[in-house]
């Protein structure tokens, strides 16, 4: 009986030391990078690393993988982490959403290292969207008076304003309608451009 707490107190610096291995955590666990239009790019988010353990990450690397990991890019300005980590410490990966067609995308942000359960993931997700560009016009109505019959009246100008998130091209304009003679566009006055 004497014998068994010597036996017991041997084995339990090699537990200790399995204790100490370093253990990665990504917070968050995953990301939603919302609507983003297409071609264009979202702004940054981040997922903090943290070293929890006793002792130094090293190995440290970072990939982007999934079936749609092209709409997904690692954020070098943002991004703290190095290839190594230490005990206790946190740094930070930047990601962003690039989305190259209108449809929900993912992907996986992969942590490998020589840390305990390496590697680590985290989730990422977006959807790309067309925008739209949205016609205002102001005012939605002229009056023009009473005109000397062969006379011009004094120009009057409506304002043409895209109130959406998307250029607006492939403009052009016309006068319709019965008396569609009777009124002409004044290219001097218009200051609307067509594409």
């Amino acid at each position: 009986g004497a014998t068994s707490p010597p036996t017991g107190t041997t084995s339990q610096p090699t537990g200790t030391t399995a204790g100490d291995k370093s253990t990665v955590t990504l917070t968050p666990s995953a990301l939603d990078f919302g609507n983003q239009a297409v071609k264009g790019t979202s702004a940054v988010q981040t997922i903090t690393l943290k070293n929890g353990g006793k002792t130094e990450v090293g190995k440290l690397a970072f990939t982007v993988d999934g079936t749609d990991k092209k709409d997904f890019e690692l954020d070098k300005k943002s991004t703290t982490c190095k290839t190594t980590l230490a005990a206790g410490a946190d740094c930070k990966v930047g990601l962003i959403f690039k989305p190259t067609a209108a449809a929900a995308k993912s992907a996986t942000l992969t942590v490998k290292s020589d840390a305990a359960g390496s590697p680590n993931t985290a989730a990422l997700k977006g959807t790309g969207i067309v925008e739209q560009a949205t016609v205002t016009l102001t005012p939605s109505a002229l009056d023009f008076g009473n005109q000397a019959v062969k006379a011009d009246s004094a120009v009057q100008t409506i304002t043409v304003k895209n109130d959406g998130k998307a250029e607006l091209d492939k403009l052009a304009f016309t006068v319709d309608g019965t008396d569609k003679k009777d009124f002409e566009i004044d290219k001097k006055a218009t200051t609307c451009k067509t594409k």
